[in-house]
């Protein structure tokens, strides 16, 4: 069941987003092409690439920025002008005695032809909310909102869900590249941190994109994510 500060997040940005939708049909604005623009079942290369051309990204964006906040500033700047709000934020509202817990939800997205918005949770780590972003953004694409919490980044039962994990992967990791890279790290003593540092998403996303491409084994992803988890909590 959903907590009272995630129902309330989401009321607070309902009434911002109705204020803002007003605002730019009052400007004369037309209703953004891009919602609604691919369908679930189409591939996630495909719409992953529909992502690039709006954000006008080539494949390889994220190599050429120095670290995970820059790379995260970018990504949202370019949302941003796309015509999409994007707000992060740790608490409700400005009610700083109300914190948004990341273990719950990572950000949700509110789906609307003229001012979609996405919420991201700022309590989760810069890396988290690389892939945050990029799952939303999937989603206005699509049509849908949602929350987003991608617990243990194990696939959703929810189609819908499945499909944006996928095409969200791939924006942030391409195929081609990861492919291209993984003969230089994989004898590495840390393969997923090296692909970590190149696309700029975080060691978990790096080892489940390459455990779901075949470049691992699935005992070989649990016995990193398990040890990965121990030291987080550490």
């Amino acid at each position: 069941r959903p907590s009272a500060e995630l129902l309330d997040s989401i009321h607070a940005m309902q009434l911002r987003q109705a204020w803002m939708r007003d605002d730019v049909k009052d400007q004369g604005q037309e209703a953004l092409p891009l919602v609604r623009s691919p369908c679930v079942g189409d591939p996630p290369q495909a719409v992953a690439e529909k992502m690039r051309q709006l954000l006008r990204f080539k494949e390889n964006w994220a190599e050429g920025e120095r670290t995970w906040t820059d790379a995260l500033r970018r990504l949202r700047e370019a949302i941003e002008e796309a015509r999409i709000l994007v707000v992060v934020n740790g608490i409700v509202g400005n009610n700083t005695h109300r914190k948004l817990n990341s273990g719950e939800f990572r950000g949700f997205v509110l789906v609307d032809d003229y001012a979609p918005l996405m919420f991201v949770n700022n309590a989760d780590g810069k890396a988290a909310q690389m892939f945050t972003l990029a799952h939303e953004l999937v989603h206005i694409f699509f049509g849908s909102s949602a929350a987003f919490d991608l617990r243990q980044l194990m696939p959703a039962q929810d189609r819908t869900e499945q499909a944006c994990n996928q095409v969200a992967a791939e924006f942030l990791v391409p195929e081609r590249l990861l492919h291209e890279a993984w003969p230089t790290v994989k004898d590495g003593d840390e393969p997923f941190q090296a692909l970590a540092r190149r696309f700029k998403v975080s060691e978990i996303v790096a080892a489940r994109r390459a455990l779901d491409l075949r470049l691992i084994a699935r005992d070989a992803f649990f016995e990193f994510y398990n040890g990965y988890i121990a030291k987080e909590r550490r």
